[in-house]
């Protein structure tokens, strides 16, 4: 009897920690750490692409460099990404979407912008969705700003600034 109790529990703690192990990659995927934040971005939107159908596209300033060095930059610009991607697939009925990350005056810029439905003024509540507070509480790890503009029928568009990183970016 202790051995199939034990037996069933070691099941458990296997399924856990494989469970957090996922986790952690979707938090910090392995891939920024193997081949940098610019191509991990680029795997991130083929695969949406793939698995969506919704047309994904990433366009980078050929004055941004790789941004090496900076874990916390590097993981937050791209679950930022991850997660405006999630909402666009799930709530902007888009047929494409386009990625940009560029250099504007003195700040790093990261766009996501689709062409889905959008929202009006007041529609939106960044209060109410937990991705959005998670895209808040990344930009702030990095001291930049997000804003976030939509126009009925128009499209979304996502927009992170920092000036963290730009040593390495430039």
């Amino acid at each position: 009897k202790v051995a199939e109790v034990m037996g069933r529990l070691r099941g458990q703690l296997d399924r856990t920690i494989s469970s957090v192990r996922q986790i952690a990659r979707q938090v910090h995927p392995d891939l920024l750490d193997r081949v940098g934040l610019v191509p991990a971005l680029a795997v991130l939107i083929d695969d949406v692409e793939e698995r969506t159908g919704l047309a994904a596209f990433f366009v980078c300033d050929p004055r941004v460099k790789e941004i090496d060095g900076d874990i916390l930059l590097n993981a937050a610009l791209y679950r930022i990404v991850q997660e405006a991607l999630t909402n666009v697939v799930r709530h902007a009925g888009a047929t494409s979407v386009e990625v940009h990350l560029r250099v504007e005056h003195d700040e790093l810029v990261l766009e996501v912008e689709d062409n889905g439905k959008g929202f009006e003024e007041g529609e939106y509540d960044a209060n109410g969705s937990l991705g959005l507070k998670g895209m808040q509480e990344r930009v702030e790890t990095i001291d930049g700003s997000l804003s976030i503009a939509g126009r009925k029928g128009k499209g979304t568009t996502v927009t992170v600034k920092t000036k963290k990183g730009l040593r390495a970016a430039c």
